[in-house]
């Protein structure tokens, strides 16, 4: 029915990649002059949506998966081991698991920790050095390039 929410859960994460690229655009437009208030009810909006998605995917092999990931997170994580948390052969798993979510598994693992260390760098004072290996990422380098790669915003941004 139209009634209906359209975003029932952020499997793919893709509602958080749009509220980076919409802090991204902000920004720029605070940077150049612009009126950044605009923004505000706007992403004030999507970070209450995005609190209240079901904390649990629709598909359980997912959810399991990365539930397994998020309770693991500082050891090193394979495809092999992620495949037996599932119970699938690696080429199966692998597969499967791109098809349902668009990413690989490690492309996964390594989008939930960022968004971990972007939930840390937002929520708490701790130094990008202290917060890398908490999430399971080798240093604060590594980590700040891939907040910029995935989520499009640089440590300052997120501390703003």
């Amino acid at each position: 029915t139209h009634d209906e929410p359209i975003f029932r859960h952020d499997i793919d994460g893709r509602l958080q990649e749009s509220l980076a690229r919409l802090n991204q655009m902000w920004m720029e437009d605070y940077a150049n002059g612009g009126n950044p208030n605009r923004y505000t009810p706007v992403m004030q909006s999507l970070l209450e949506q995005l609190d209240r998605l079901p904390a649990k995917d629709s598909n359980a092999m997912v959810a399991k998966v990365r539930t397994f990931v998020r309770n693991h997170m500082t050891e090193p994580l394979s495809v092999a081991s992620l495949a037996d948390v599932a119970g699938l052969s690696i080429s199966h798993f692998a597969r499967q698991y791109r098809d349902i979510t668009g990413r690989t598994p490690m492309e996964d693992v390594r989008f939930i920790r960022v968004q971990e260390a972007s939930r840390l760098i937002v929520r708490t004072h701790l130094p990008l050095h202290e917060i890398a290996p908490r999430v399971g990422i080798s240093d604060a380098y590594h980590l700040s390039k891939l907040l910029k790669q995935l989520l499009g915003v640089g440590v300052k941004d997120l501390r703003a």
